[in-house]
């Protein structure tokens, strides 16, 4: 079946560069309370939600933002009927805030460094690599690779460890300096011994992440919704794109093209 796919532009960066929300800075003393009516954060439990997304962006017992749990008040419907504030099984309020834009400079400095650094590469590797030598780099190149590199750093936000990993090139596994918890054969014959230690530490940007990741799930959940009002259901979905037949296109291309960030700016973007 020809499809196309509709994406939301940079969804996890856009998340924090568009963001409306104080940002939760939270400490060990914080705590889980029953109920607050601007918490940052809330657990809800209202049963199992309906096939596809219907019930998008609830998942099940999840936490969620702010932003989309007022959404799902307001949209969604679950297995058992719509969802209430009696849902909630408790909420989380951190002590203090940071503006919501504090990560929107972090980013664009962040963003400006990778491209200064591997632009100036670029021009000095020009004309160096021919053939299959090596890839050299290009625009485009440059542009993917500084993708990975935030996308990354957001998803490492999400993780409950902090993993350091050592590698050692050997035939031998008593050169690893630990414990080898995975290995890969090079081609040389030799094995990568990877031995992994774990850092504990009382700071984290979990809750950052938390907020990323519920608003890429919120632009997809709007994106659902508005095209589904013309009685057109995606076919298929993969992170933060969502799959529509090739003969939908007129109809859901500038369903797509309306969504707007607060700055205006697209917030999906349509590409086969």
């Amino acid at each position: 079946t020809k499809c196309f796919a509709v994406d939301a532009i940079r969804s996890r960066t856009n998340a924090m560069v568009q963001n409306q929300d104080p940002l939760p800075l939270a400490n060990v003393l914080d705590e889980l309370q029953p109920w607050h009516e601007d918490a940052d954060f809330y657990f809800l439990d209202a049963g199992p939600p309906l096939p596809g997304m219907q019930s998008a962006p609830y998942r099940g017992a999840a936490w969620y933002t702010r932003e989309s749990f007022r959404y799902i008040l307001e949209c969604s419907r679950v297995f058992f009927g719509r969802v209430t504030k009696e849902h909630v099984v408790c909420v989380f309020r951190a002590s203090e805030h940071a503006p919501a834009d504090s990560l929107k400079r972090v980013y664009e400095k962040i963003e400006k460094a990778i491209d200064g650094a591997l632009h100036s590469q670029m021009e000095e590797e020009e004309g160096l690599y021919k053939g299959n030598t090596r890839d050299s780099l290009n625009k485009d190149s440059i542009r993917d690779f500084k993708k990975l590199m935030m996308l990354s750093m957001q998803g490492g936000w999400l993780s409950k460890r902090a993993n350091t990993w050592r590698v050692v090139n050997s035939t031998c596994t008593e050169d690893a300096p630990g414990i080898v918890h995975m290995t890969r054969k090079n081609e040389d014959g030799t094995l990568r011994l990877m031995s992994r230690s774990t850092s504990l530490s009382n700071r984290s940007m979990y809750l950052i992440g938390l907020m990323s990741l519920n608003k890429e799930h919120l632009m997809l959940a709007k994106l659902y919704r508005e095209v589904m009002r013309h009685g057109i259901a995606p076919i298929g979905g993969c992170v933060d794109c969502l799959y529509y037949q090739a003969t939908d296109l007129a109809i859901v291309r500038p369903i797509a093209e309306s969504l707007k960030h607060q700055d205006g700016s697209n917030l999906a973007l349509k590409k086969i």
